[in-house]
């Protein structure tokens, strides 16, 4: 007789667990599969005696594996790995049923048992299927294509949400600040009073729309910073204008990157002392589809040509110079394009 068990036992890892259980009766360690889970959810099927060793089999109530055996590639198992035992039998019918006057019970029971562990398996893998209800208008795969592509969108729009509602904080902390300054030394100014009312407004009905994660944020902030890049028409309005969300100077480098991904840079090469040389840029550009402009300067400037661009990544650009018997002389740069 068979029991009415489920025909696999998973476990999570817990740093020191060696031995785990089956409840499904085997006749042998062909009928075991054995699967091991990393963190990343990758599955990986072990091997009977070199990763782990059954300690017994023909157990109605199943028995236990001991799981990493010496020599194996695996360790013990972790807290962020699983680890699934999976009754596995092939599908068919070894029993022969002679004609005889006696009916042979053993081999009749064999048989049900067998079938009945067969209907286990299958019924544990349409559980875990995907189902759509009868008369359903689409089948299992629309359905879990449809999803995937609703959880890519939310996810999308959620990251879109996140940087413009940060961009309207910044805007709305740069307001609040010359609204402080001009109170000090002003008596009134009732239509800046009005505007950061207003952006007080907006940066509360930002936050009602959101929840922690953003995940909920709607469509309707898109209308407040322009984050997308430009193609044929304009993606910018005087309603979405684009902004500068990121700055930085160092030195003689410098940059500034917008909110639809436009980038400006520039900085300046003091005496290059080769024809050609490399100019590593401070952002890396989405594509080589950027402008680069190089001058000379310095006294020596007039005696000079001005660089020429011999090839560009996104991230370097290759320019030649002349005349090295000229040292006093430097070369400024400015680049621009998308960083998106």
């Amino acid at each position: 007789m068979i029991y009415d068990v489920l025909p696999v036992n998973n476990y999570q890892g817990n740093n020191s667990a060696t031995t785990f259980d089956f409840d499904f009766y085997i006749e042998d360690g062909s009928q075991l599969k054995v699967y091991y889970f990393d963190e990343n959810s990758v599955k990986t099927l072990l091997t009977e005696n070199l990763d782990y060793s059954i300690n017994e089999v023909k157990n109605t109530n199943g028995s236990y594996i001991t799981f990493p055996l010496a020599g194996s590639d695996y360790e013990i198992l972790k807290e962020n790995e699983r680890i699934s035992l999976e009754l596995s039998l092939p599908i068919s019918q070894d029993t022969q049923y002679n004609n005889s006057s006696l009916l042979n019970l053993e081999a009749l029971e064999y048989s049900l048992d067998y079938l009945t562990r067969l209907i286990q398996i299958y019924a544990r893998k349409i559980e875990l299927c995907v189902k759509v209800e009868e008369c359903s208008e689409n089948t299992p795969e629309e359905l879990m294509n449809t999803i995937n592509q609703q959880s890519l969108s939310a996810t999308n729009n959620a990251n879109s949400a996140q940087a413009a509602l940060s961009s309207v904080i910044q805007i709305k902390s740069s307001i609040d600040s010359i609204y402080n300054y001009i109170l000090s030394n002003h008596e009134k100014f009732d239509e800046i009073d009005t505007l950061v009312t207003k952006t007080n407004q907006l940066e509360q009905d930002l936050l009602t729309k959101a929840d922690t994660d953003l995940s909920n944020l709607t469509d309707g902030i898109s209308n407040v910073i322009c984050t997308s890049k430009p193609g044929e028409t304009s993606t910018a309005s005087s309603n979405s204008p684009v902004v500068m969300v990121e700055n930085y100077t160092k030195g003689n480098s410098w940059y500034r990157v917008y909110s639809d991904g436009w980038c400006e840079q520039g900085g300046i090469i003091p005496n290059p002392l080769k024809v050609s040389f490399g100019v590593t840029l401070i952002k890396n550009f989405a594509n080589i589809n950027y402008s680069v402009f190089a001058v000379t300067s310095g006294s020596d400037a007039t005696n000079c040509h001005c660089p020429n661009i011999l090839s560009k990544t996104v991230g370097q650009f290759v320019a030649i110079s002349n005349y090295l018997a000229y040292p006093n002389r430097t070369i400024e740069w400015h680049a621009y394009g998308y960083v998106i």
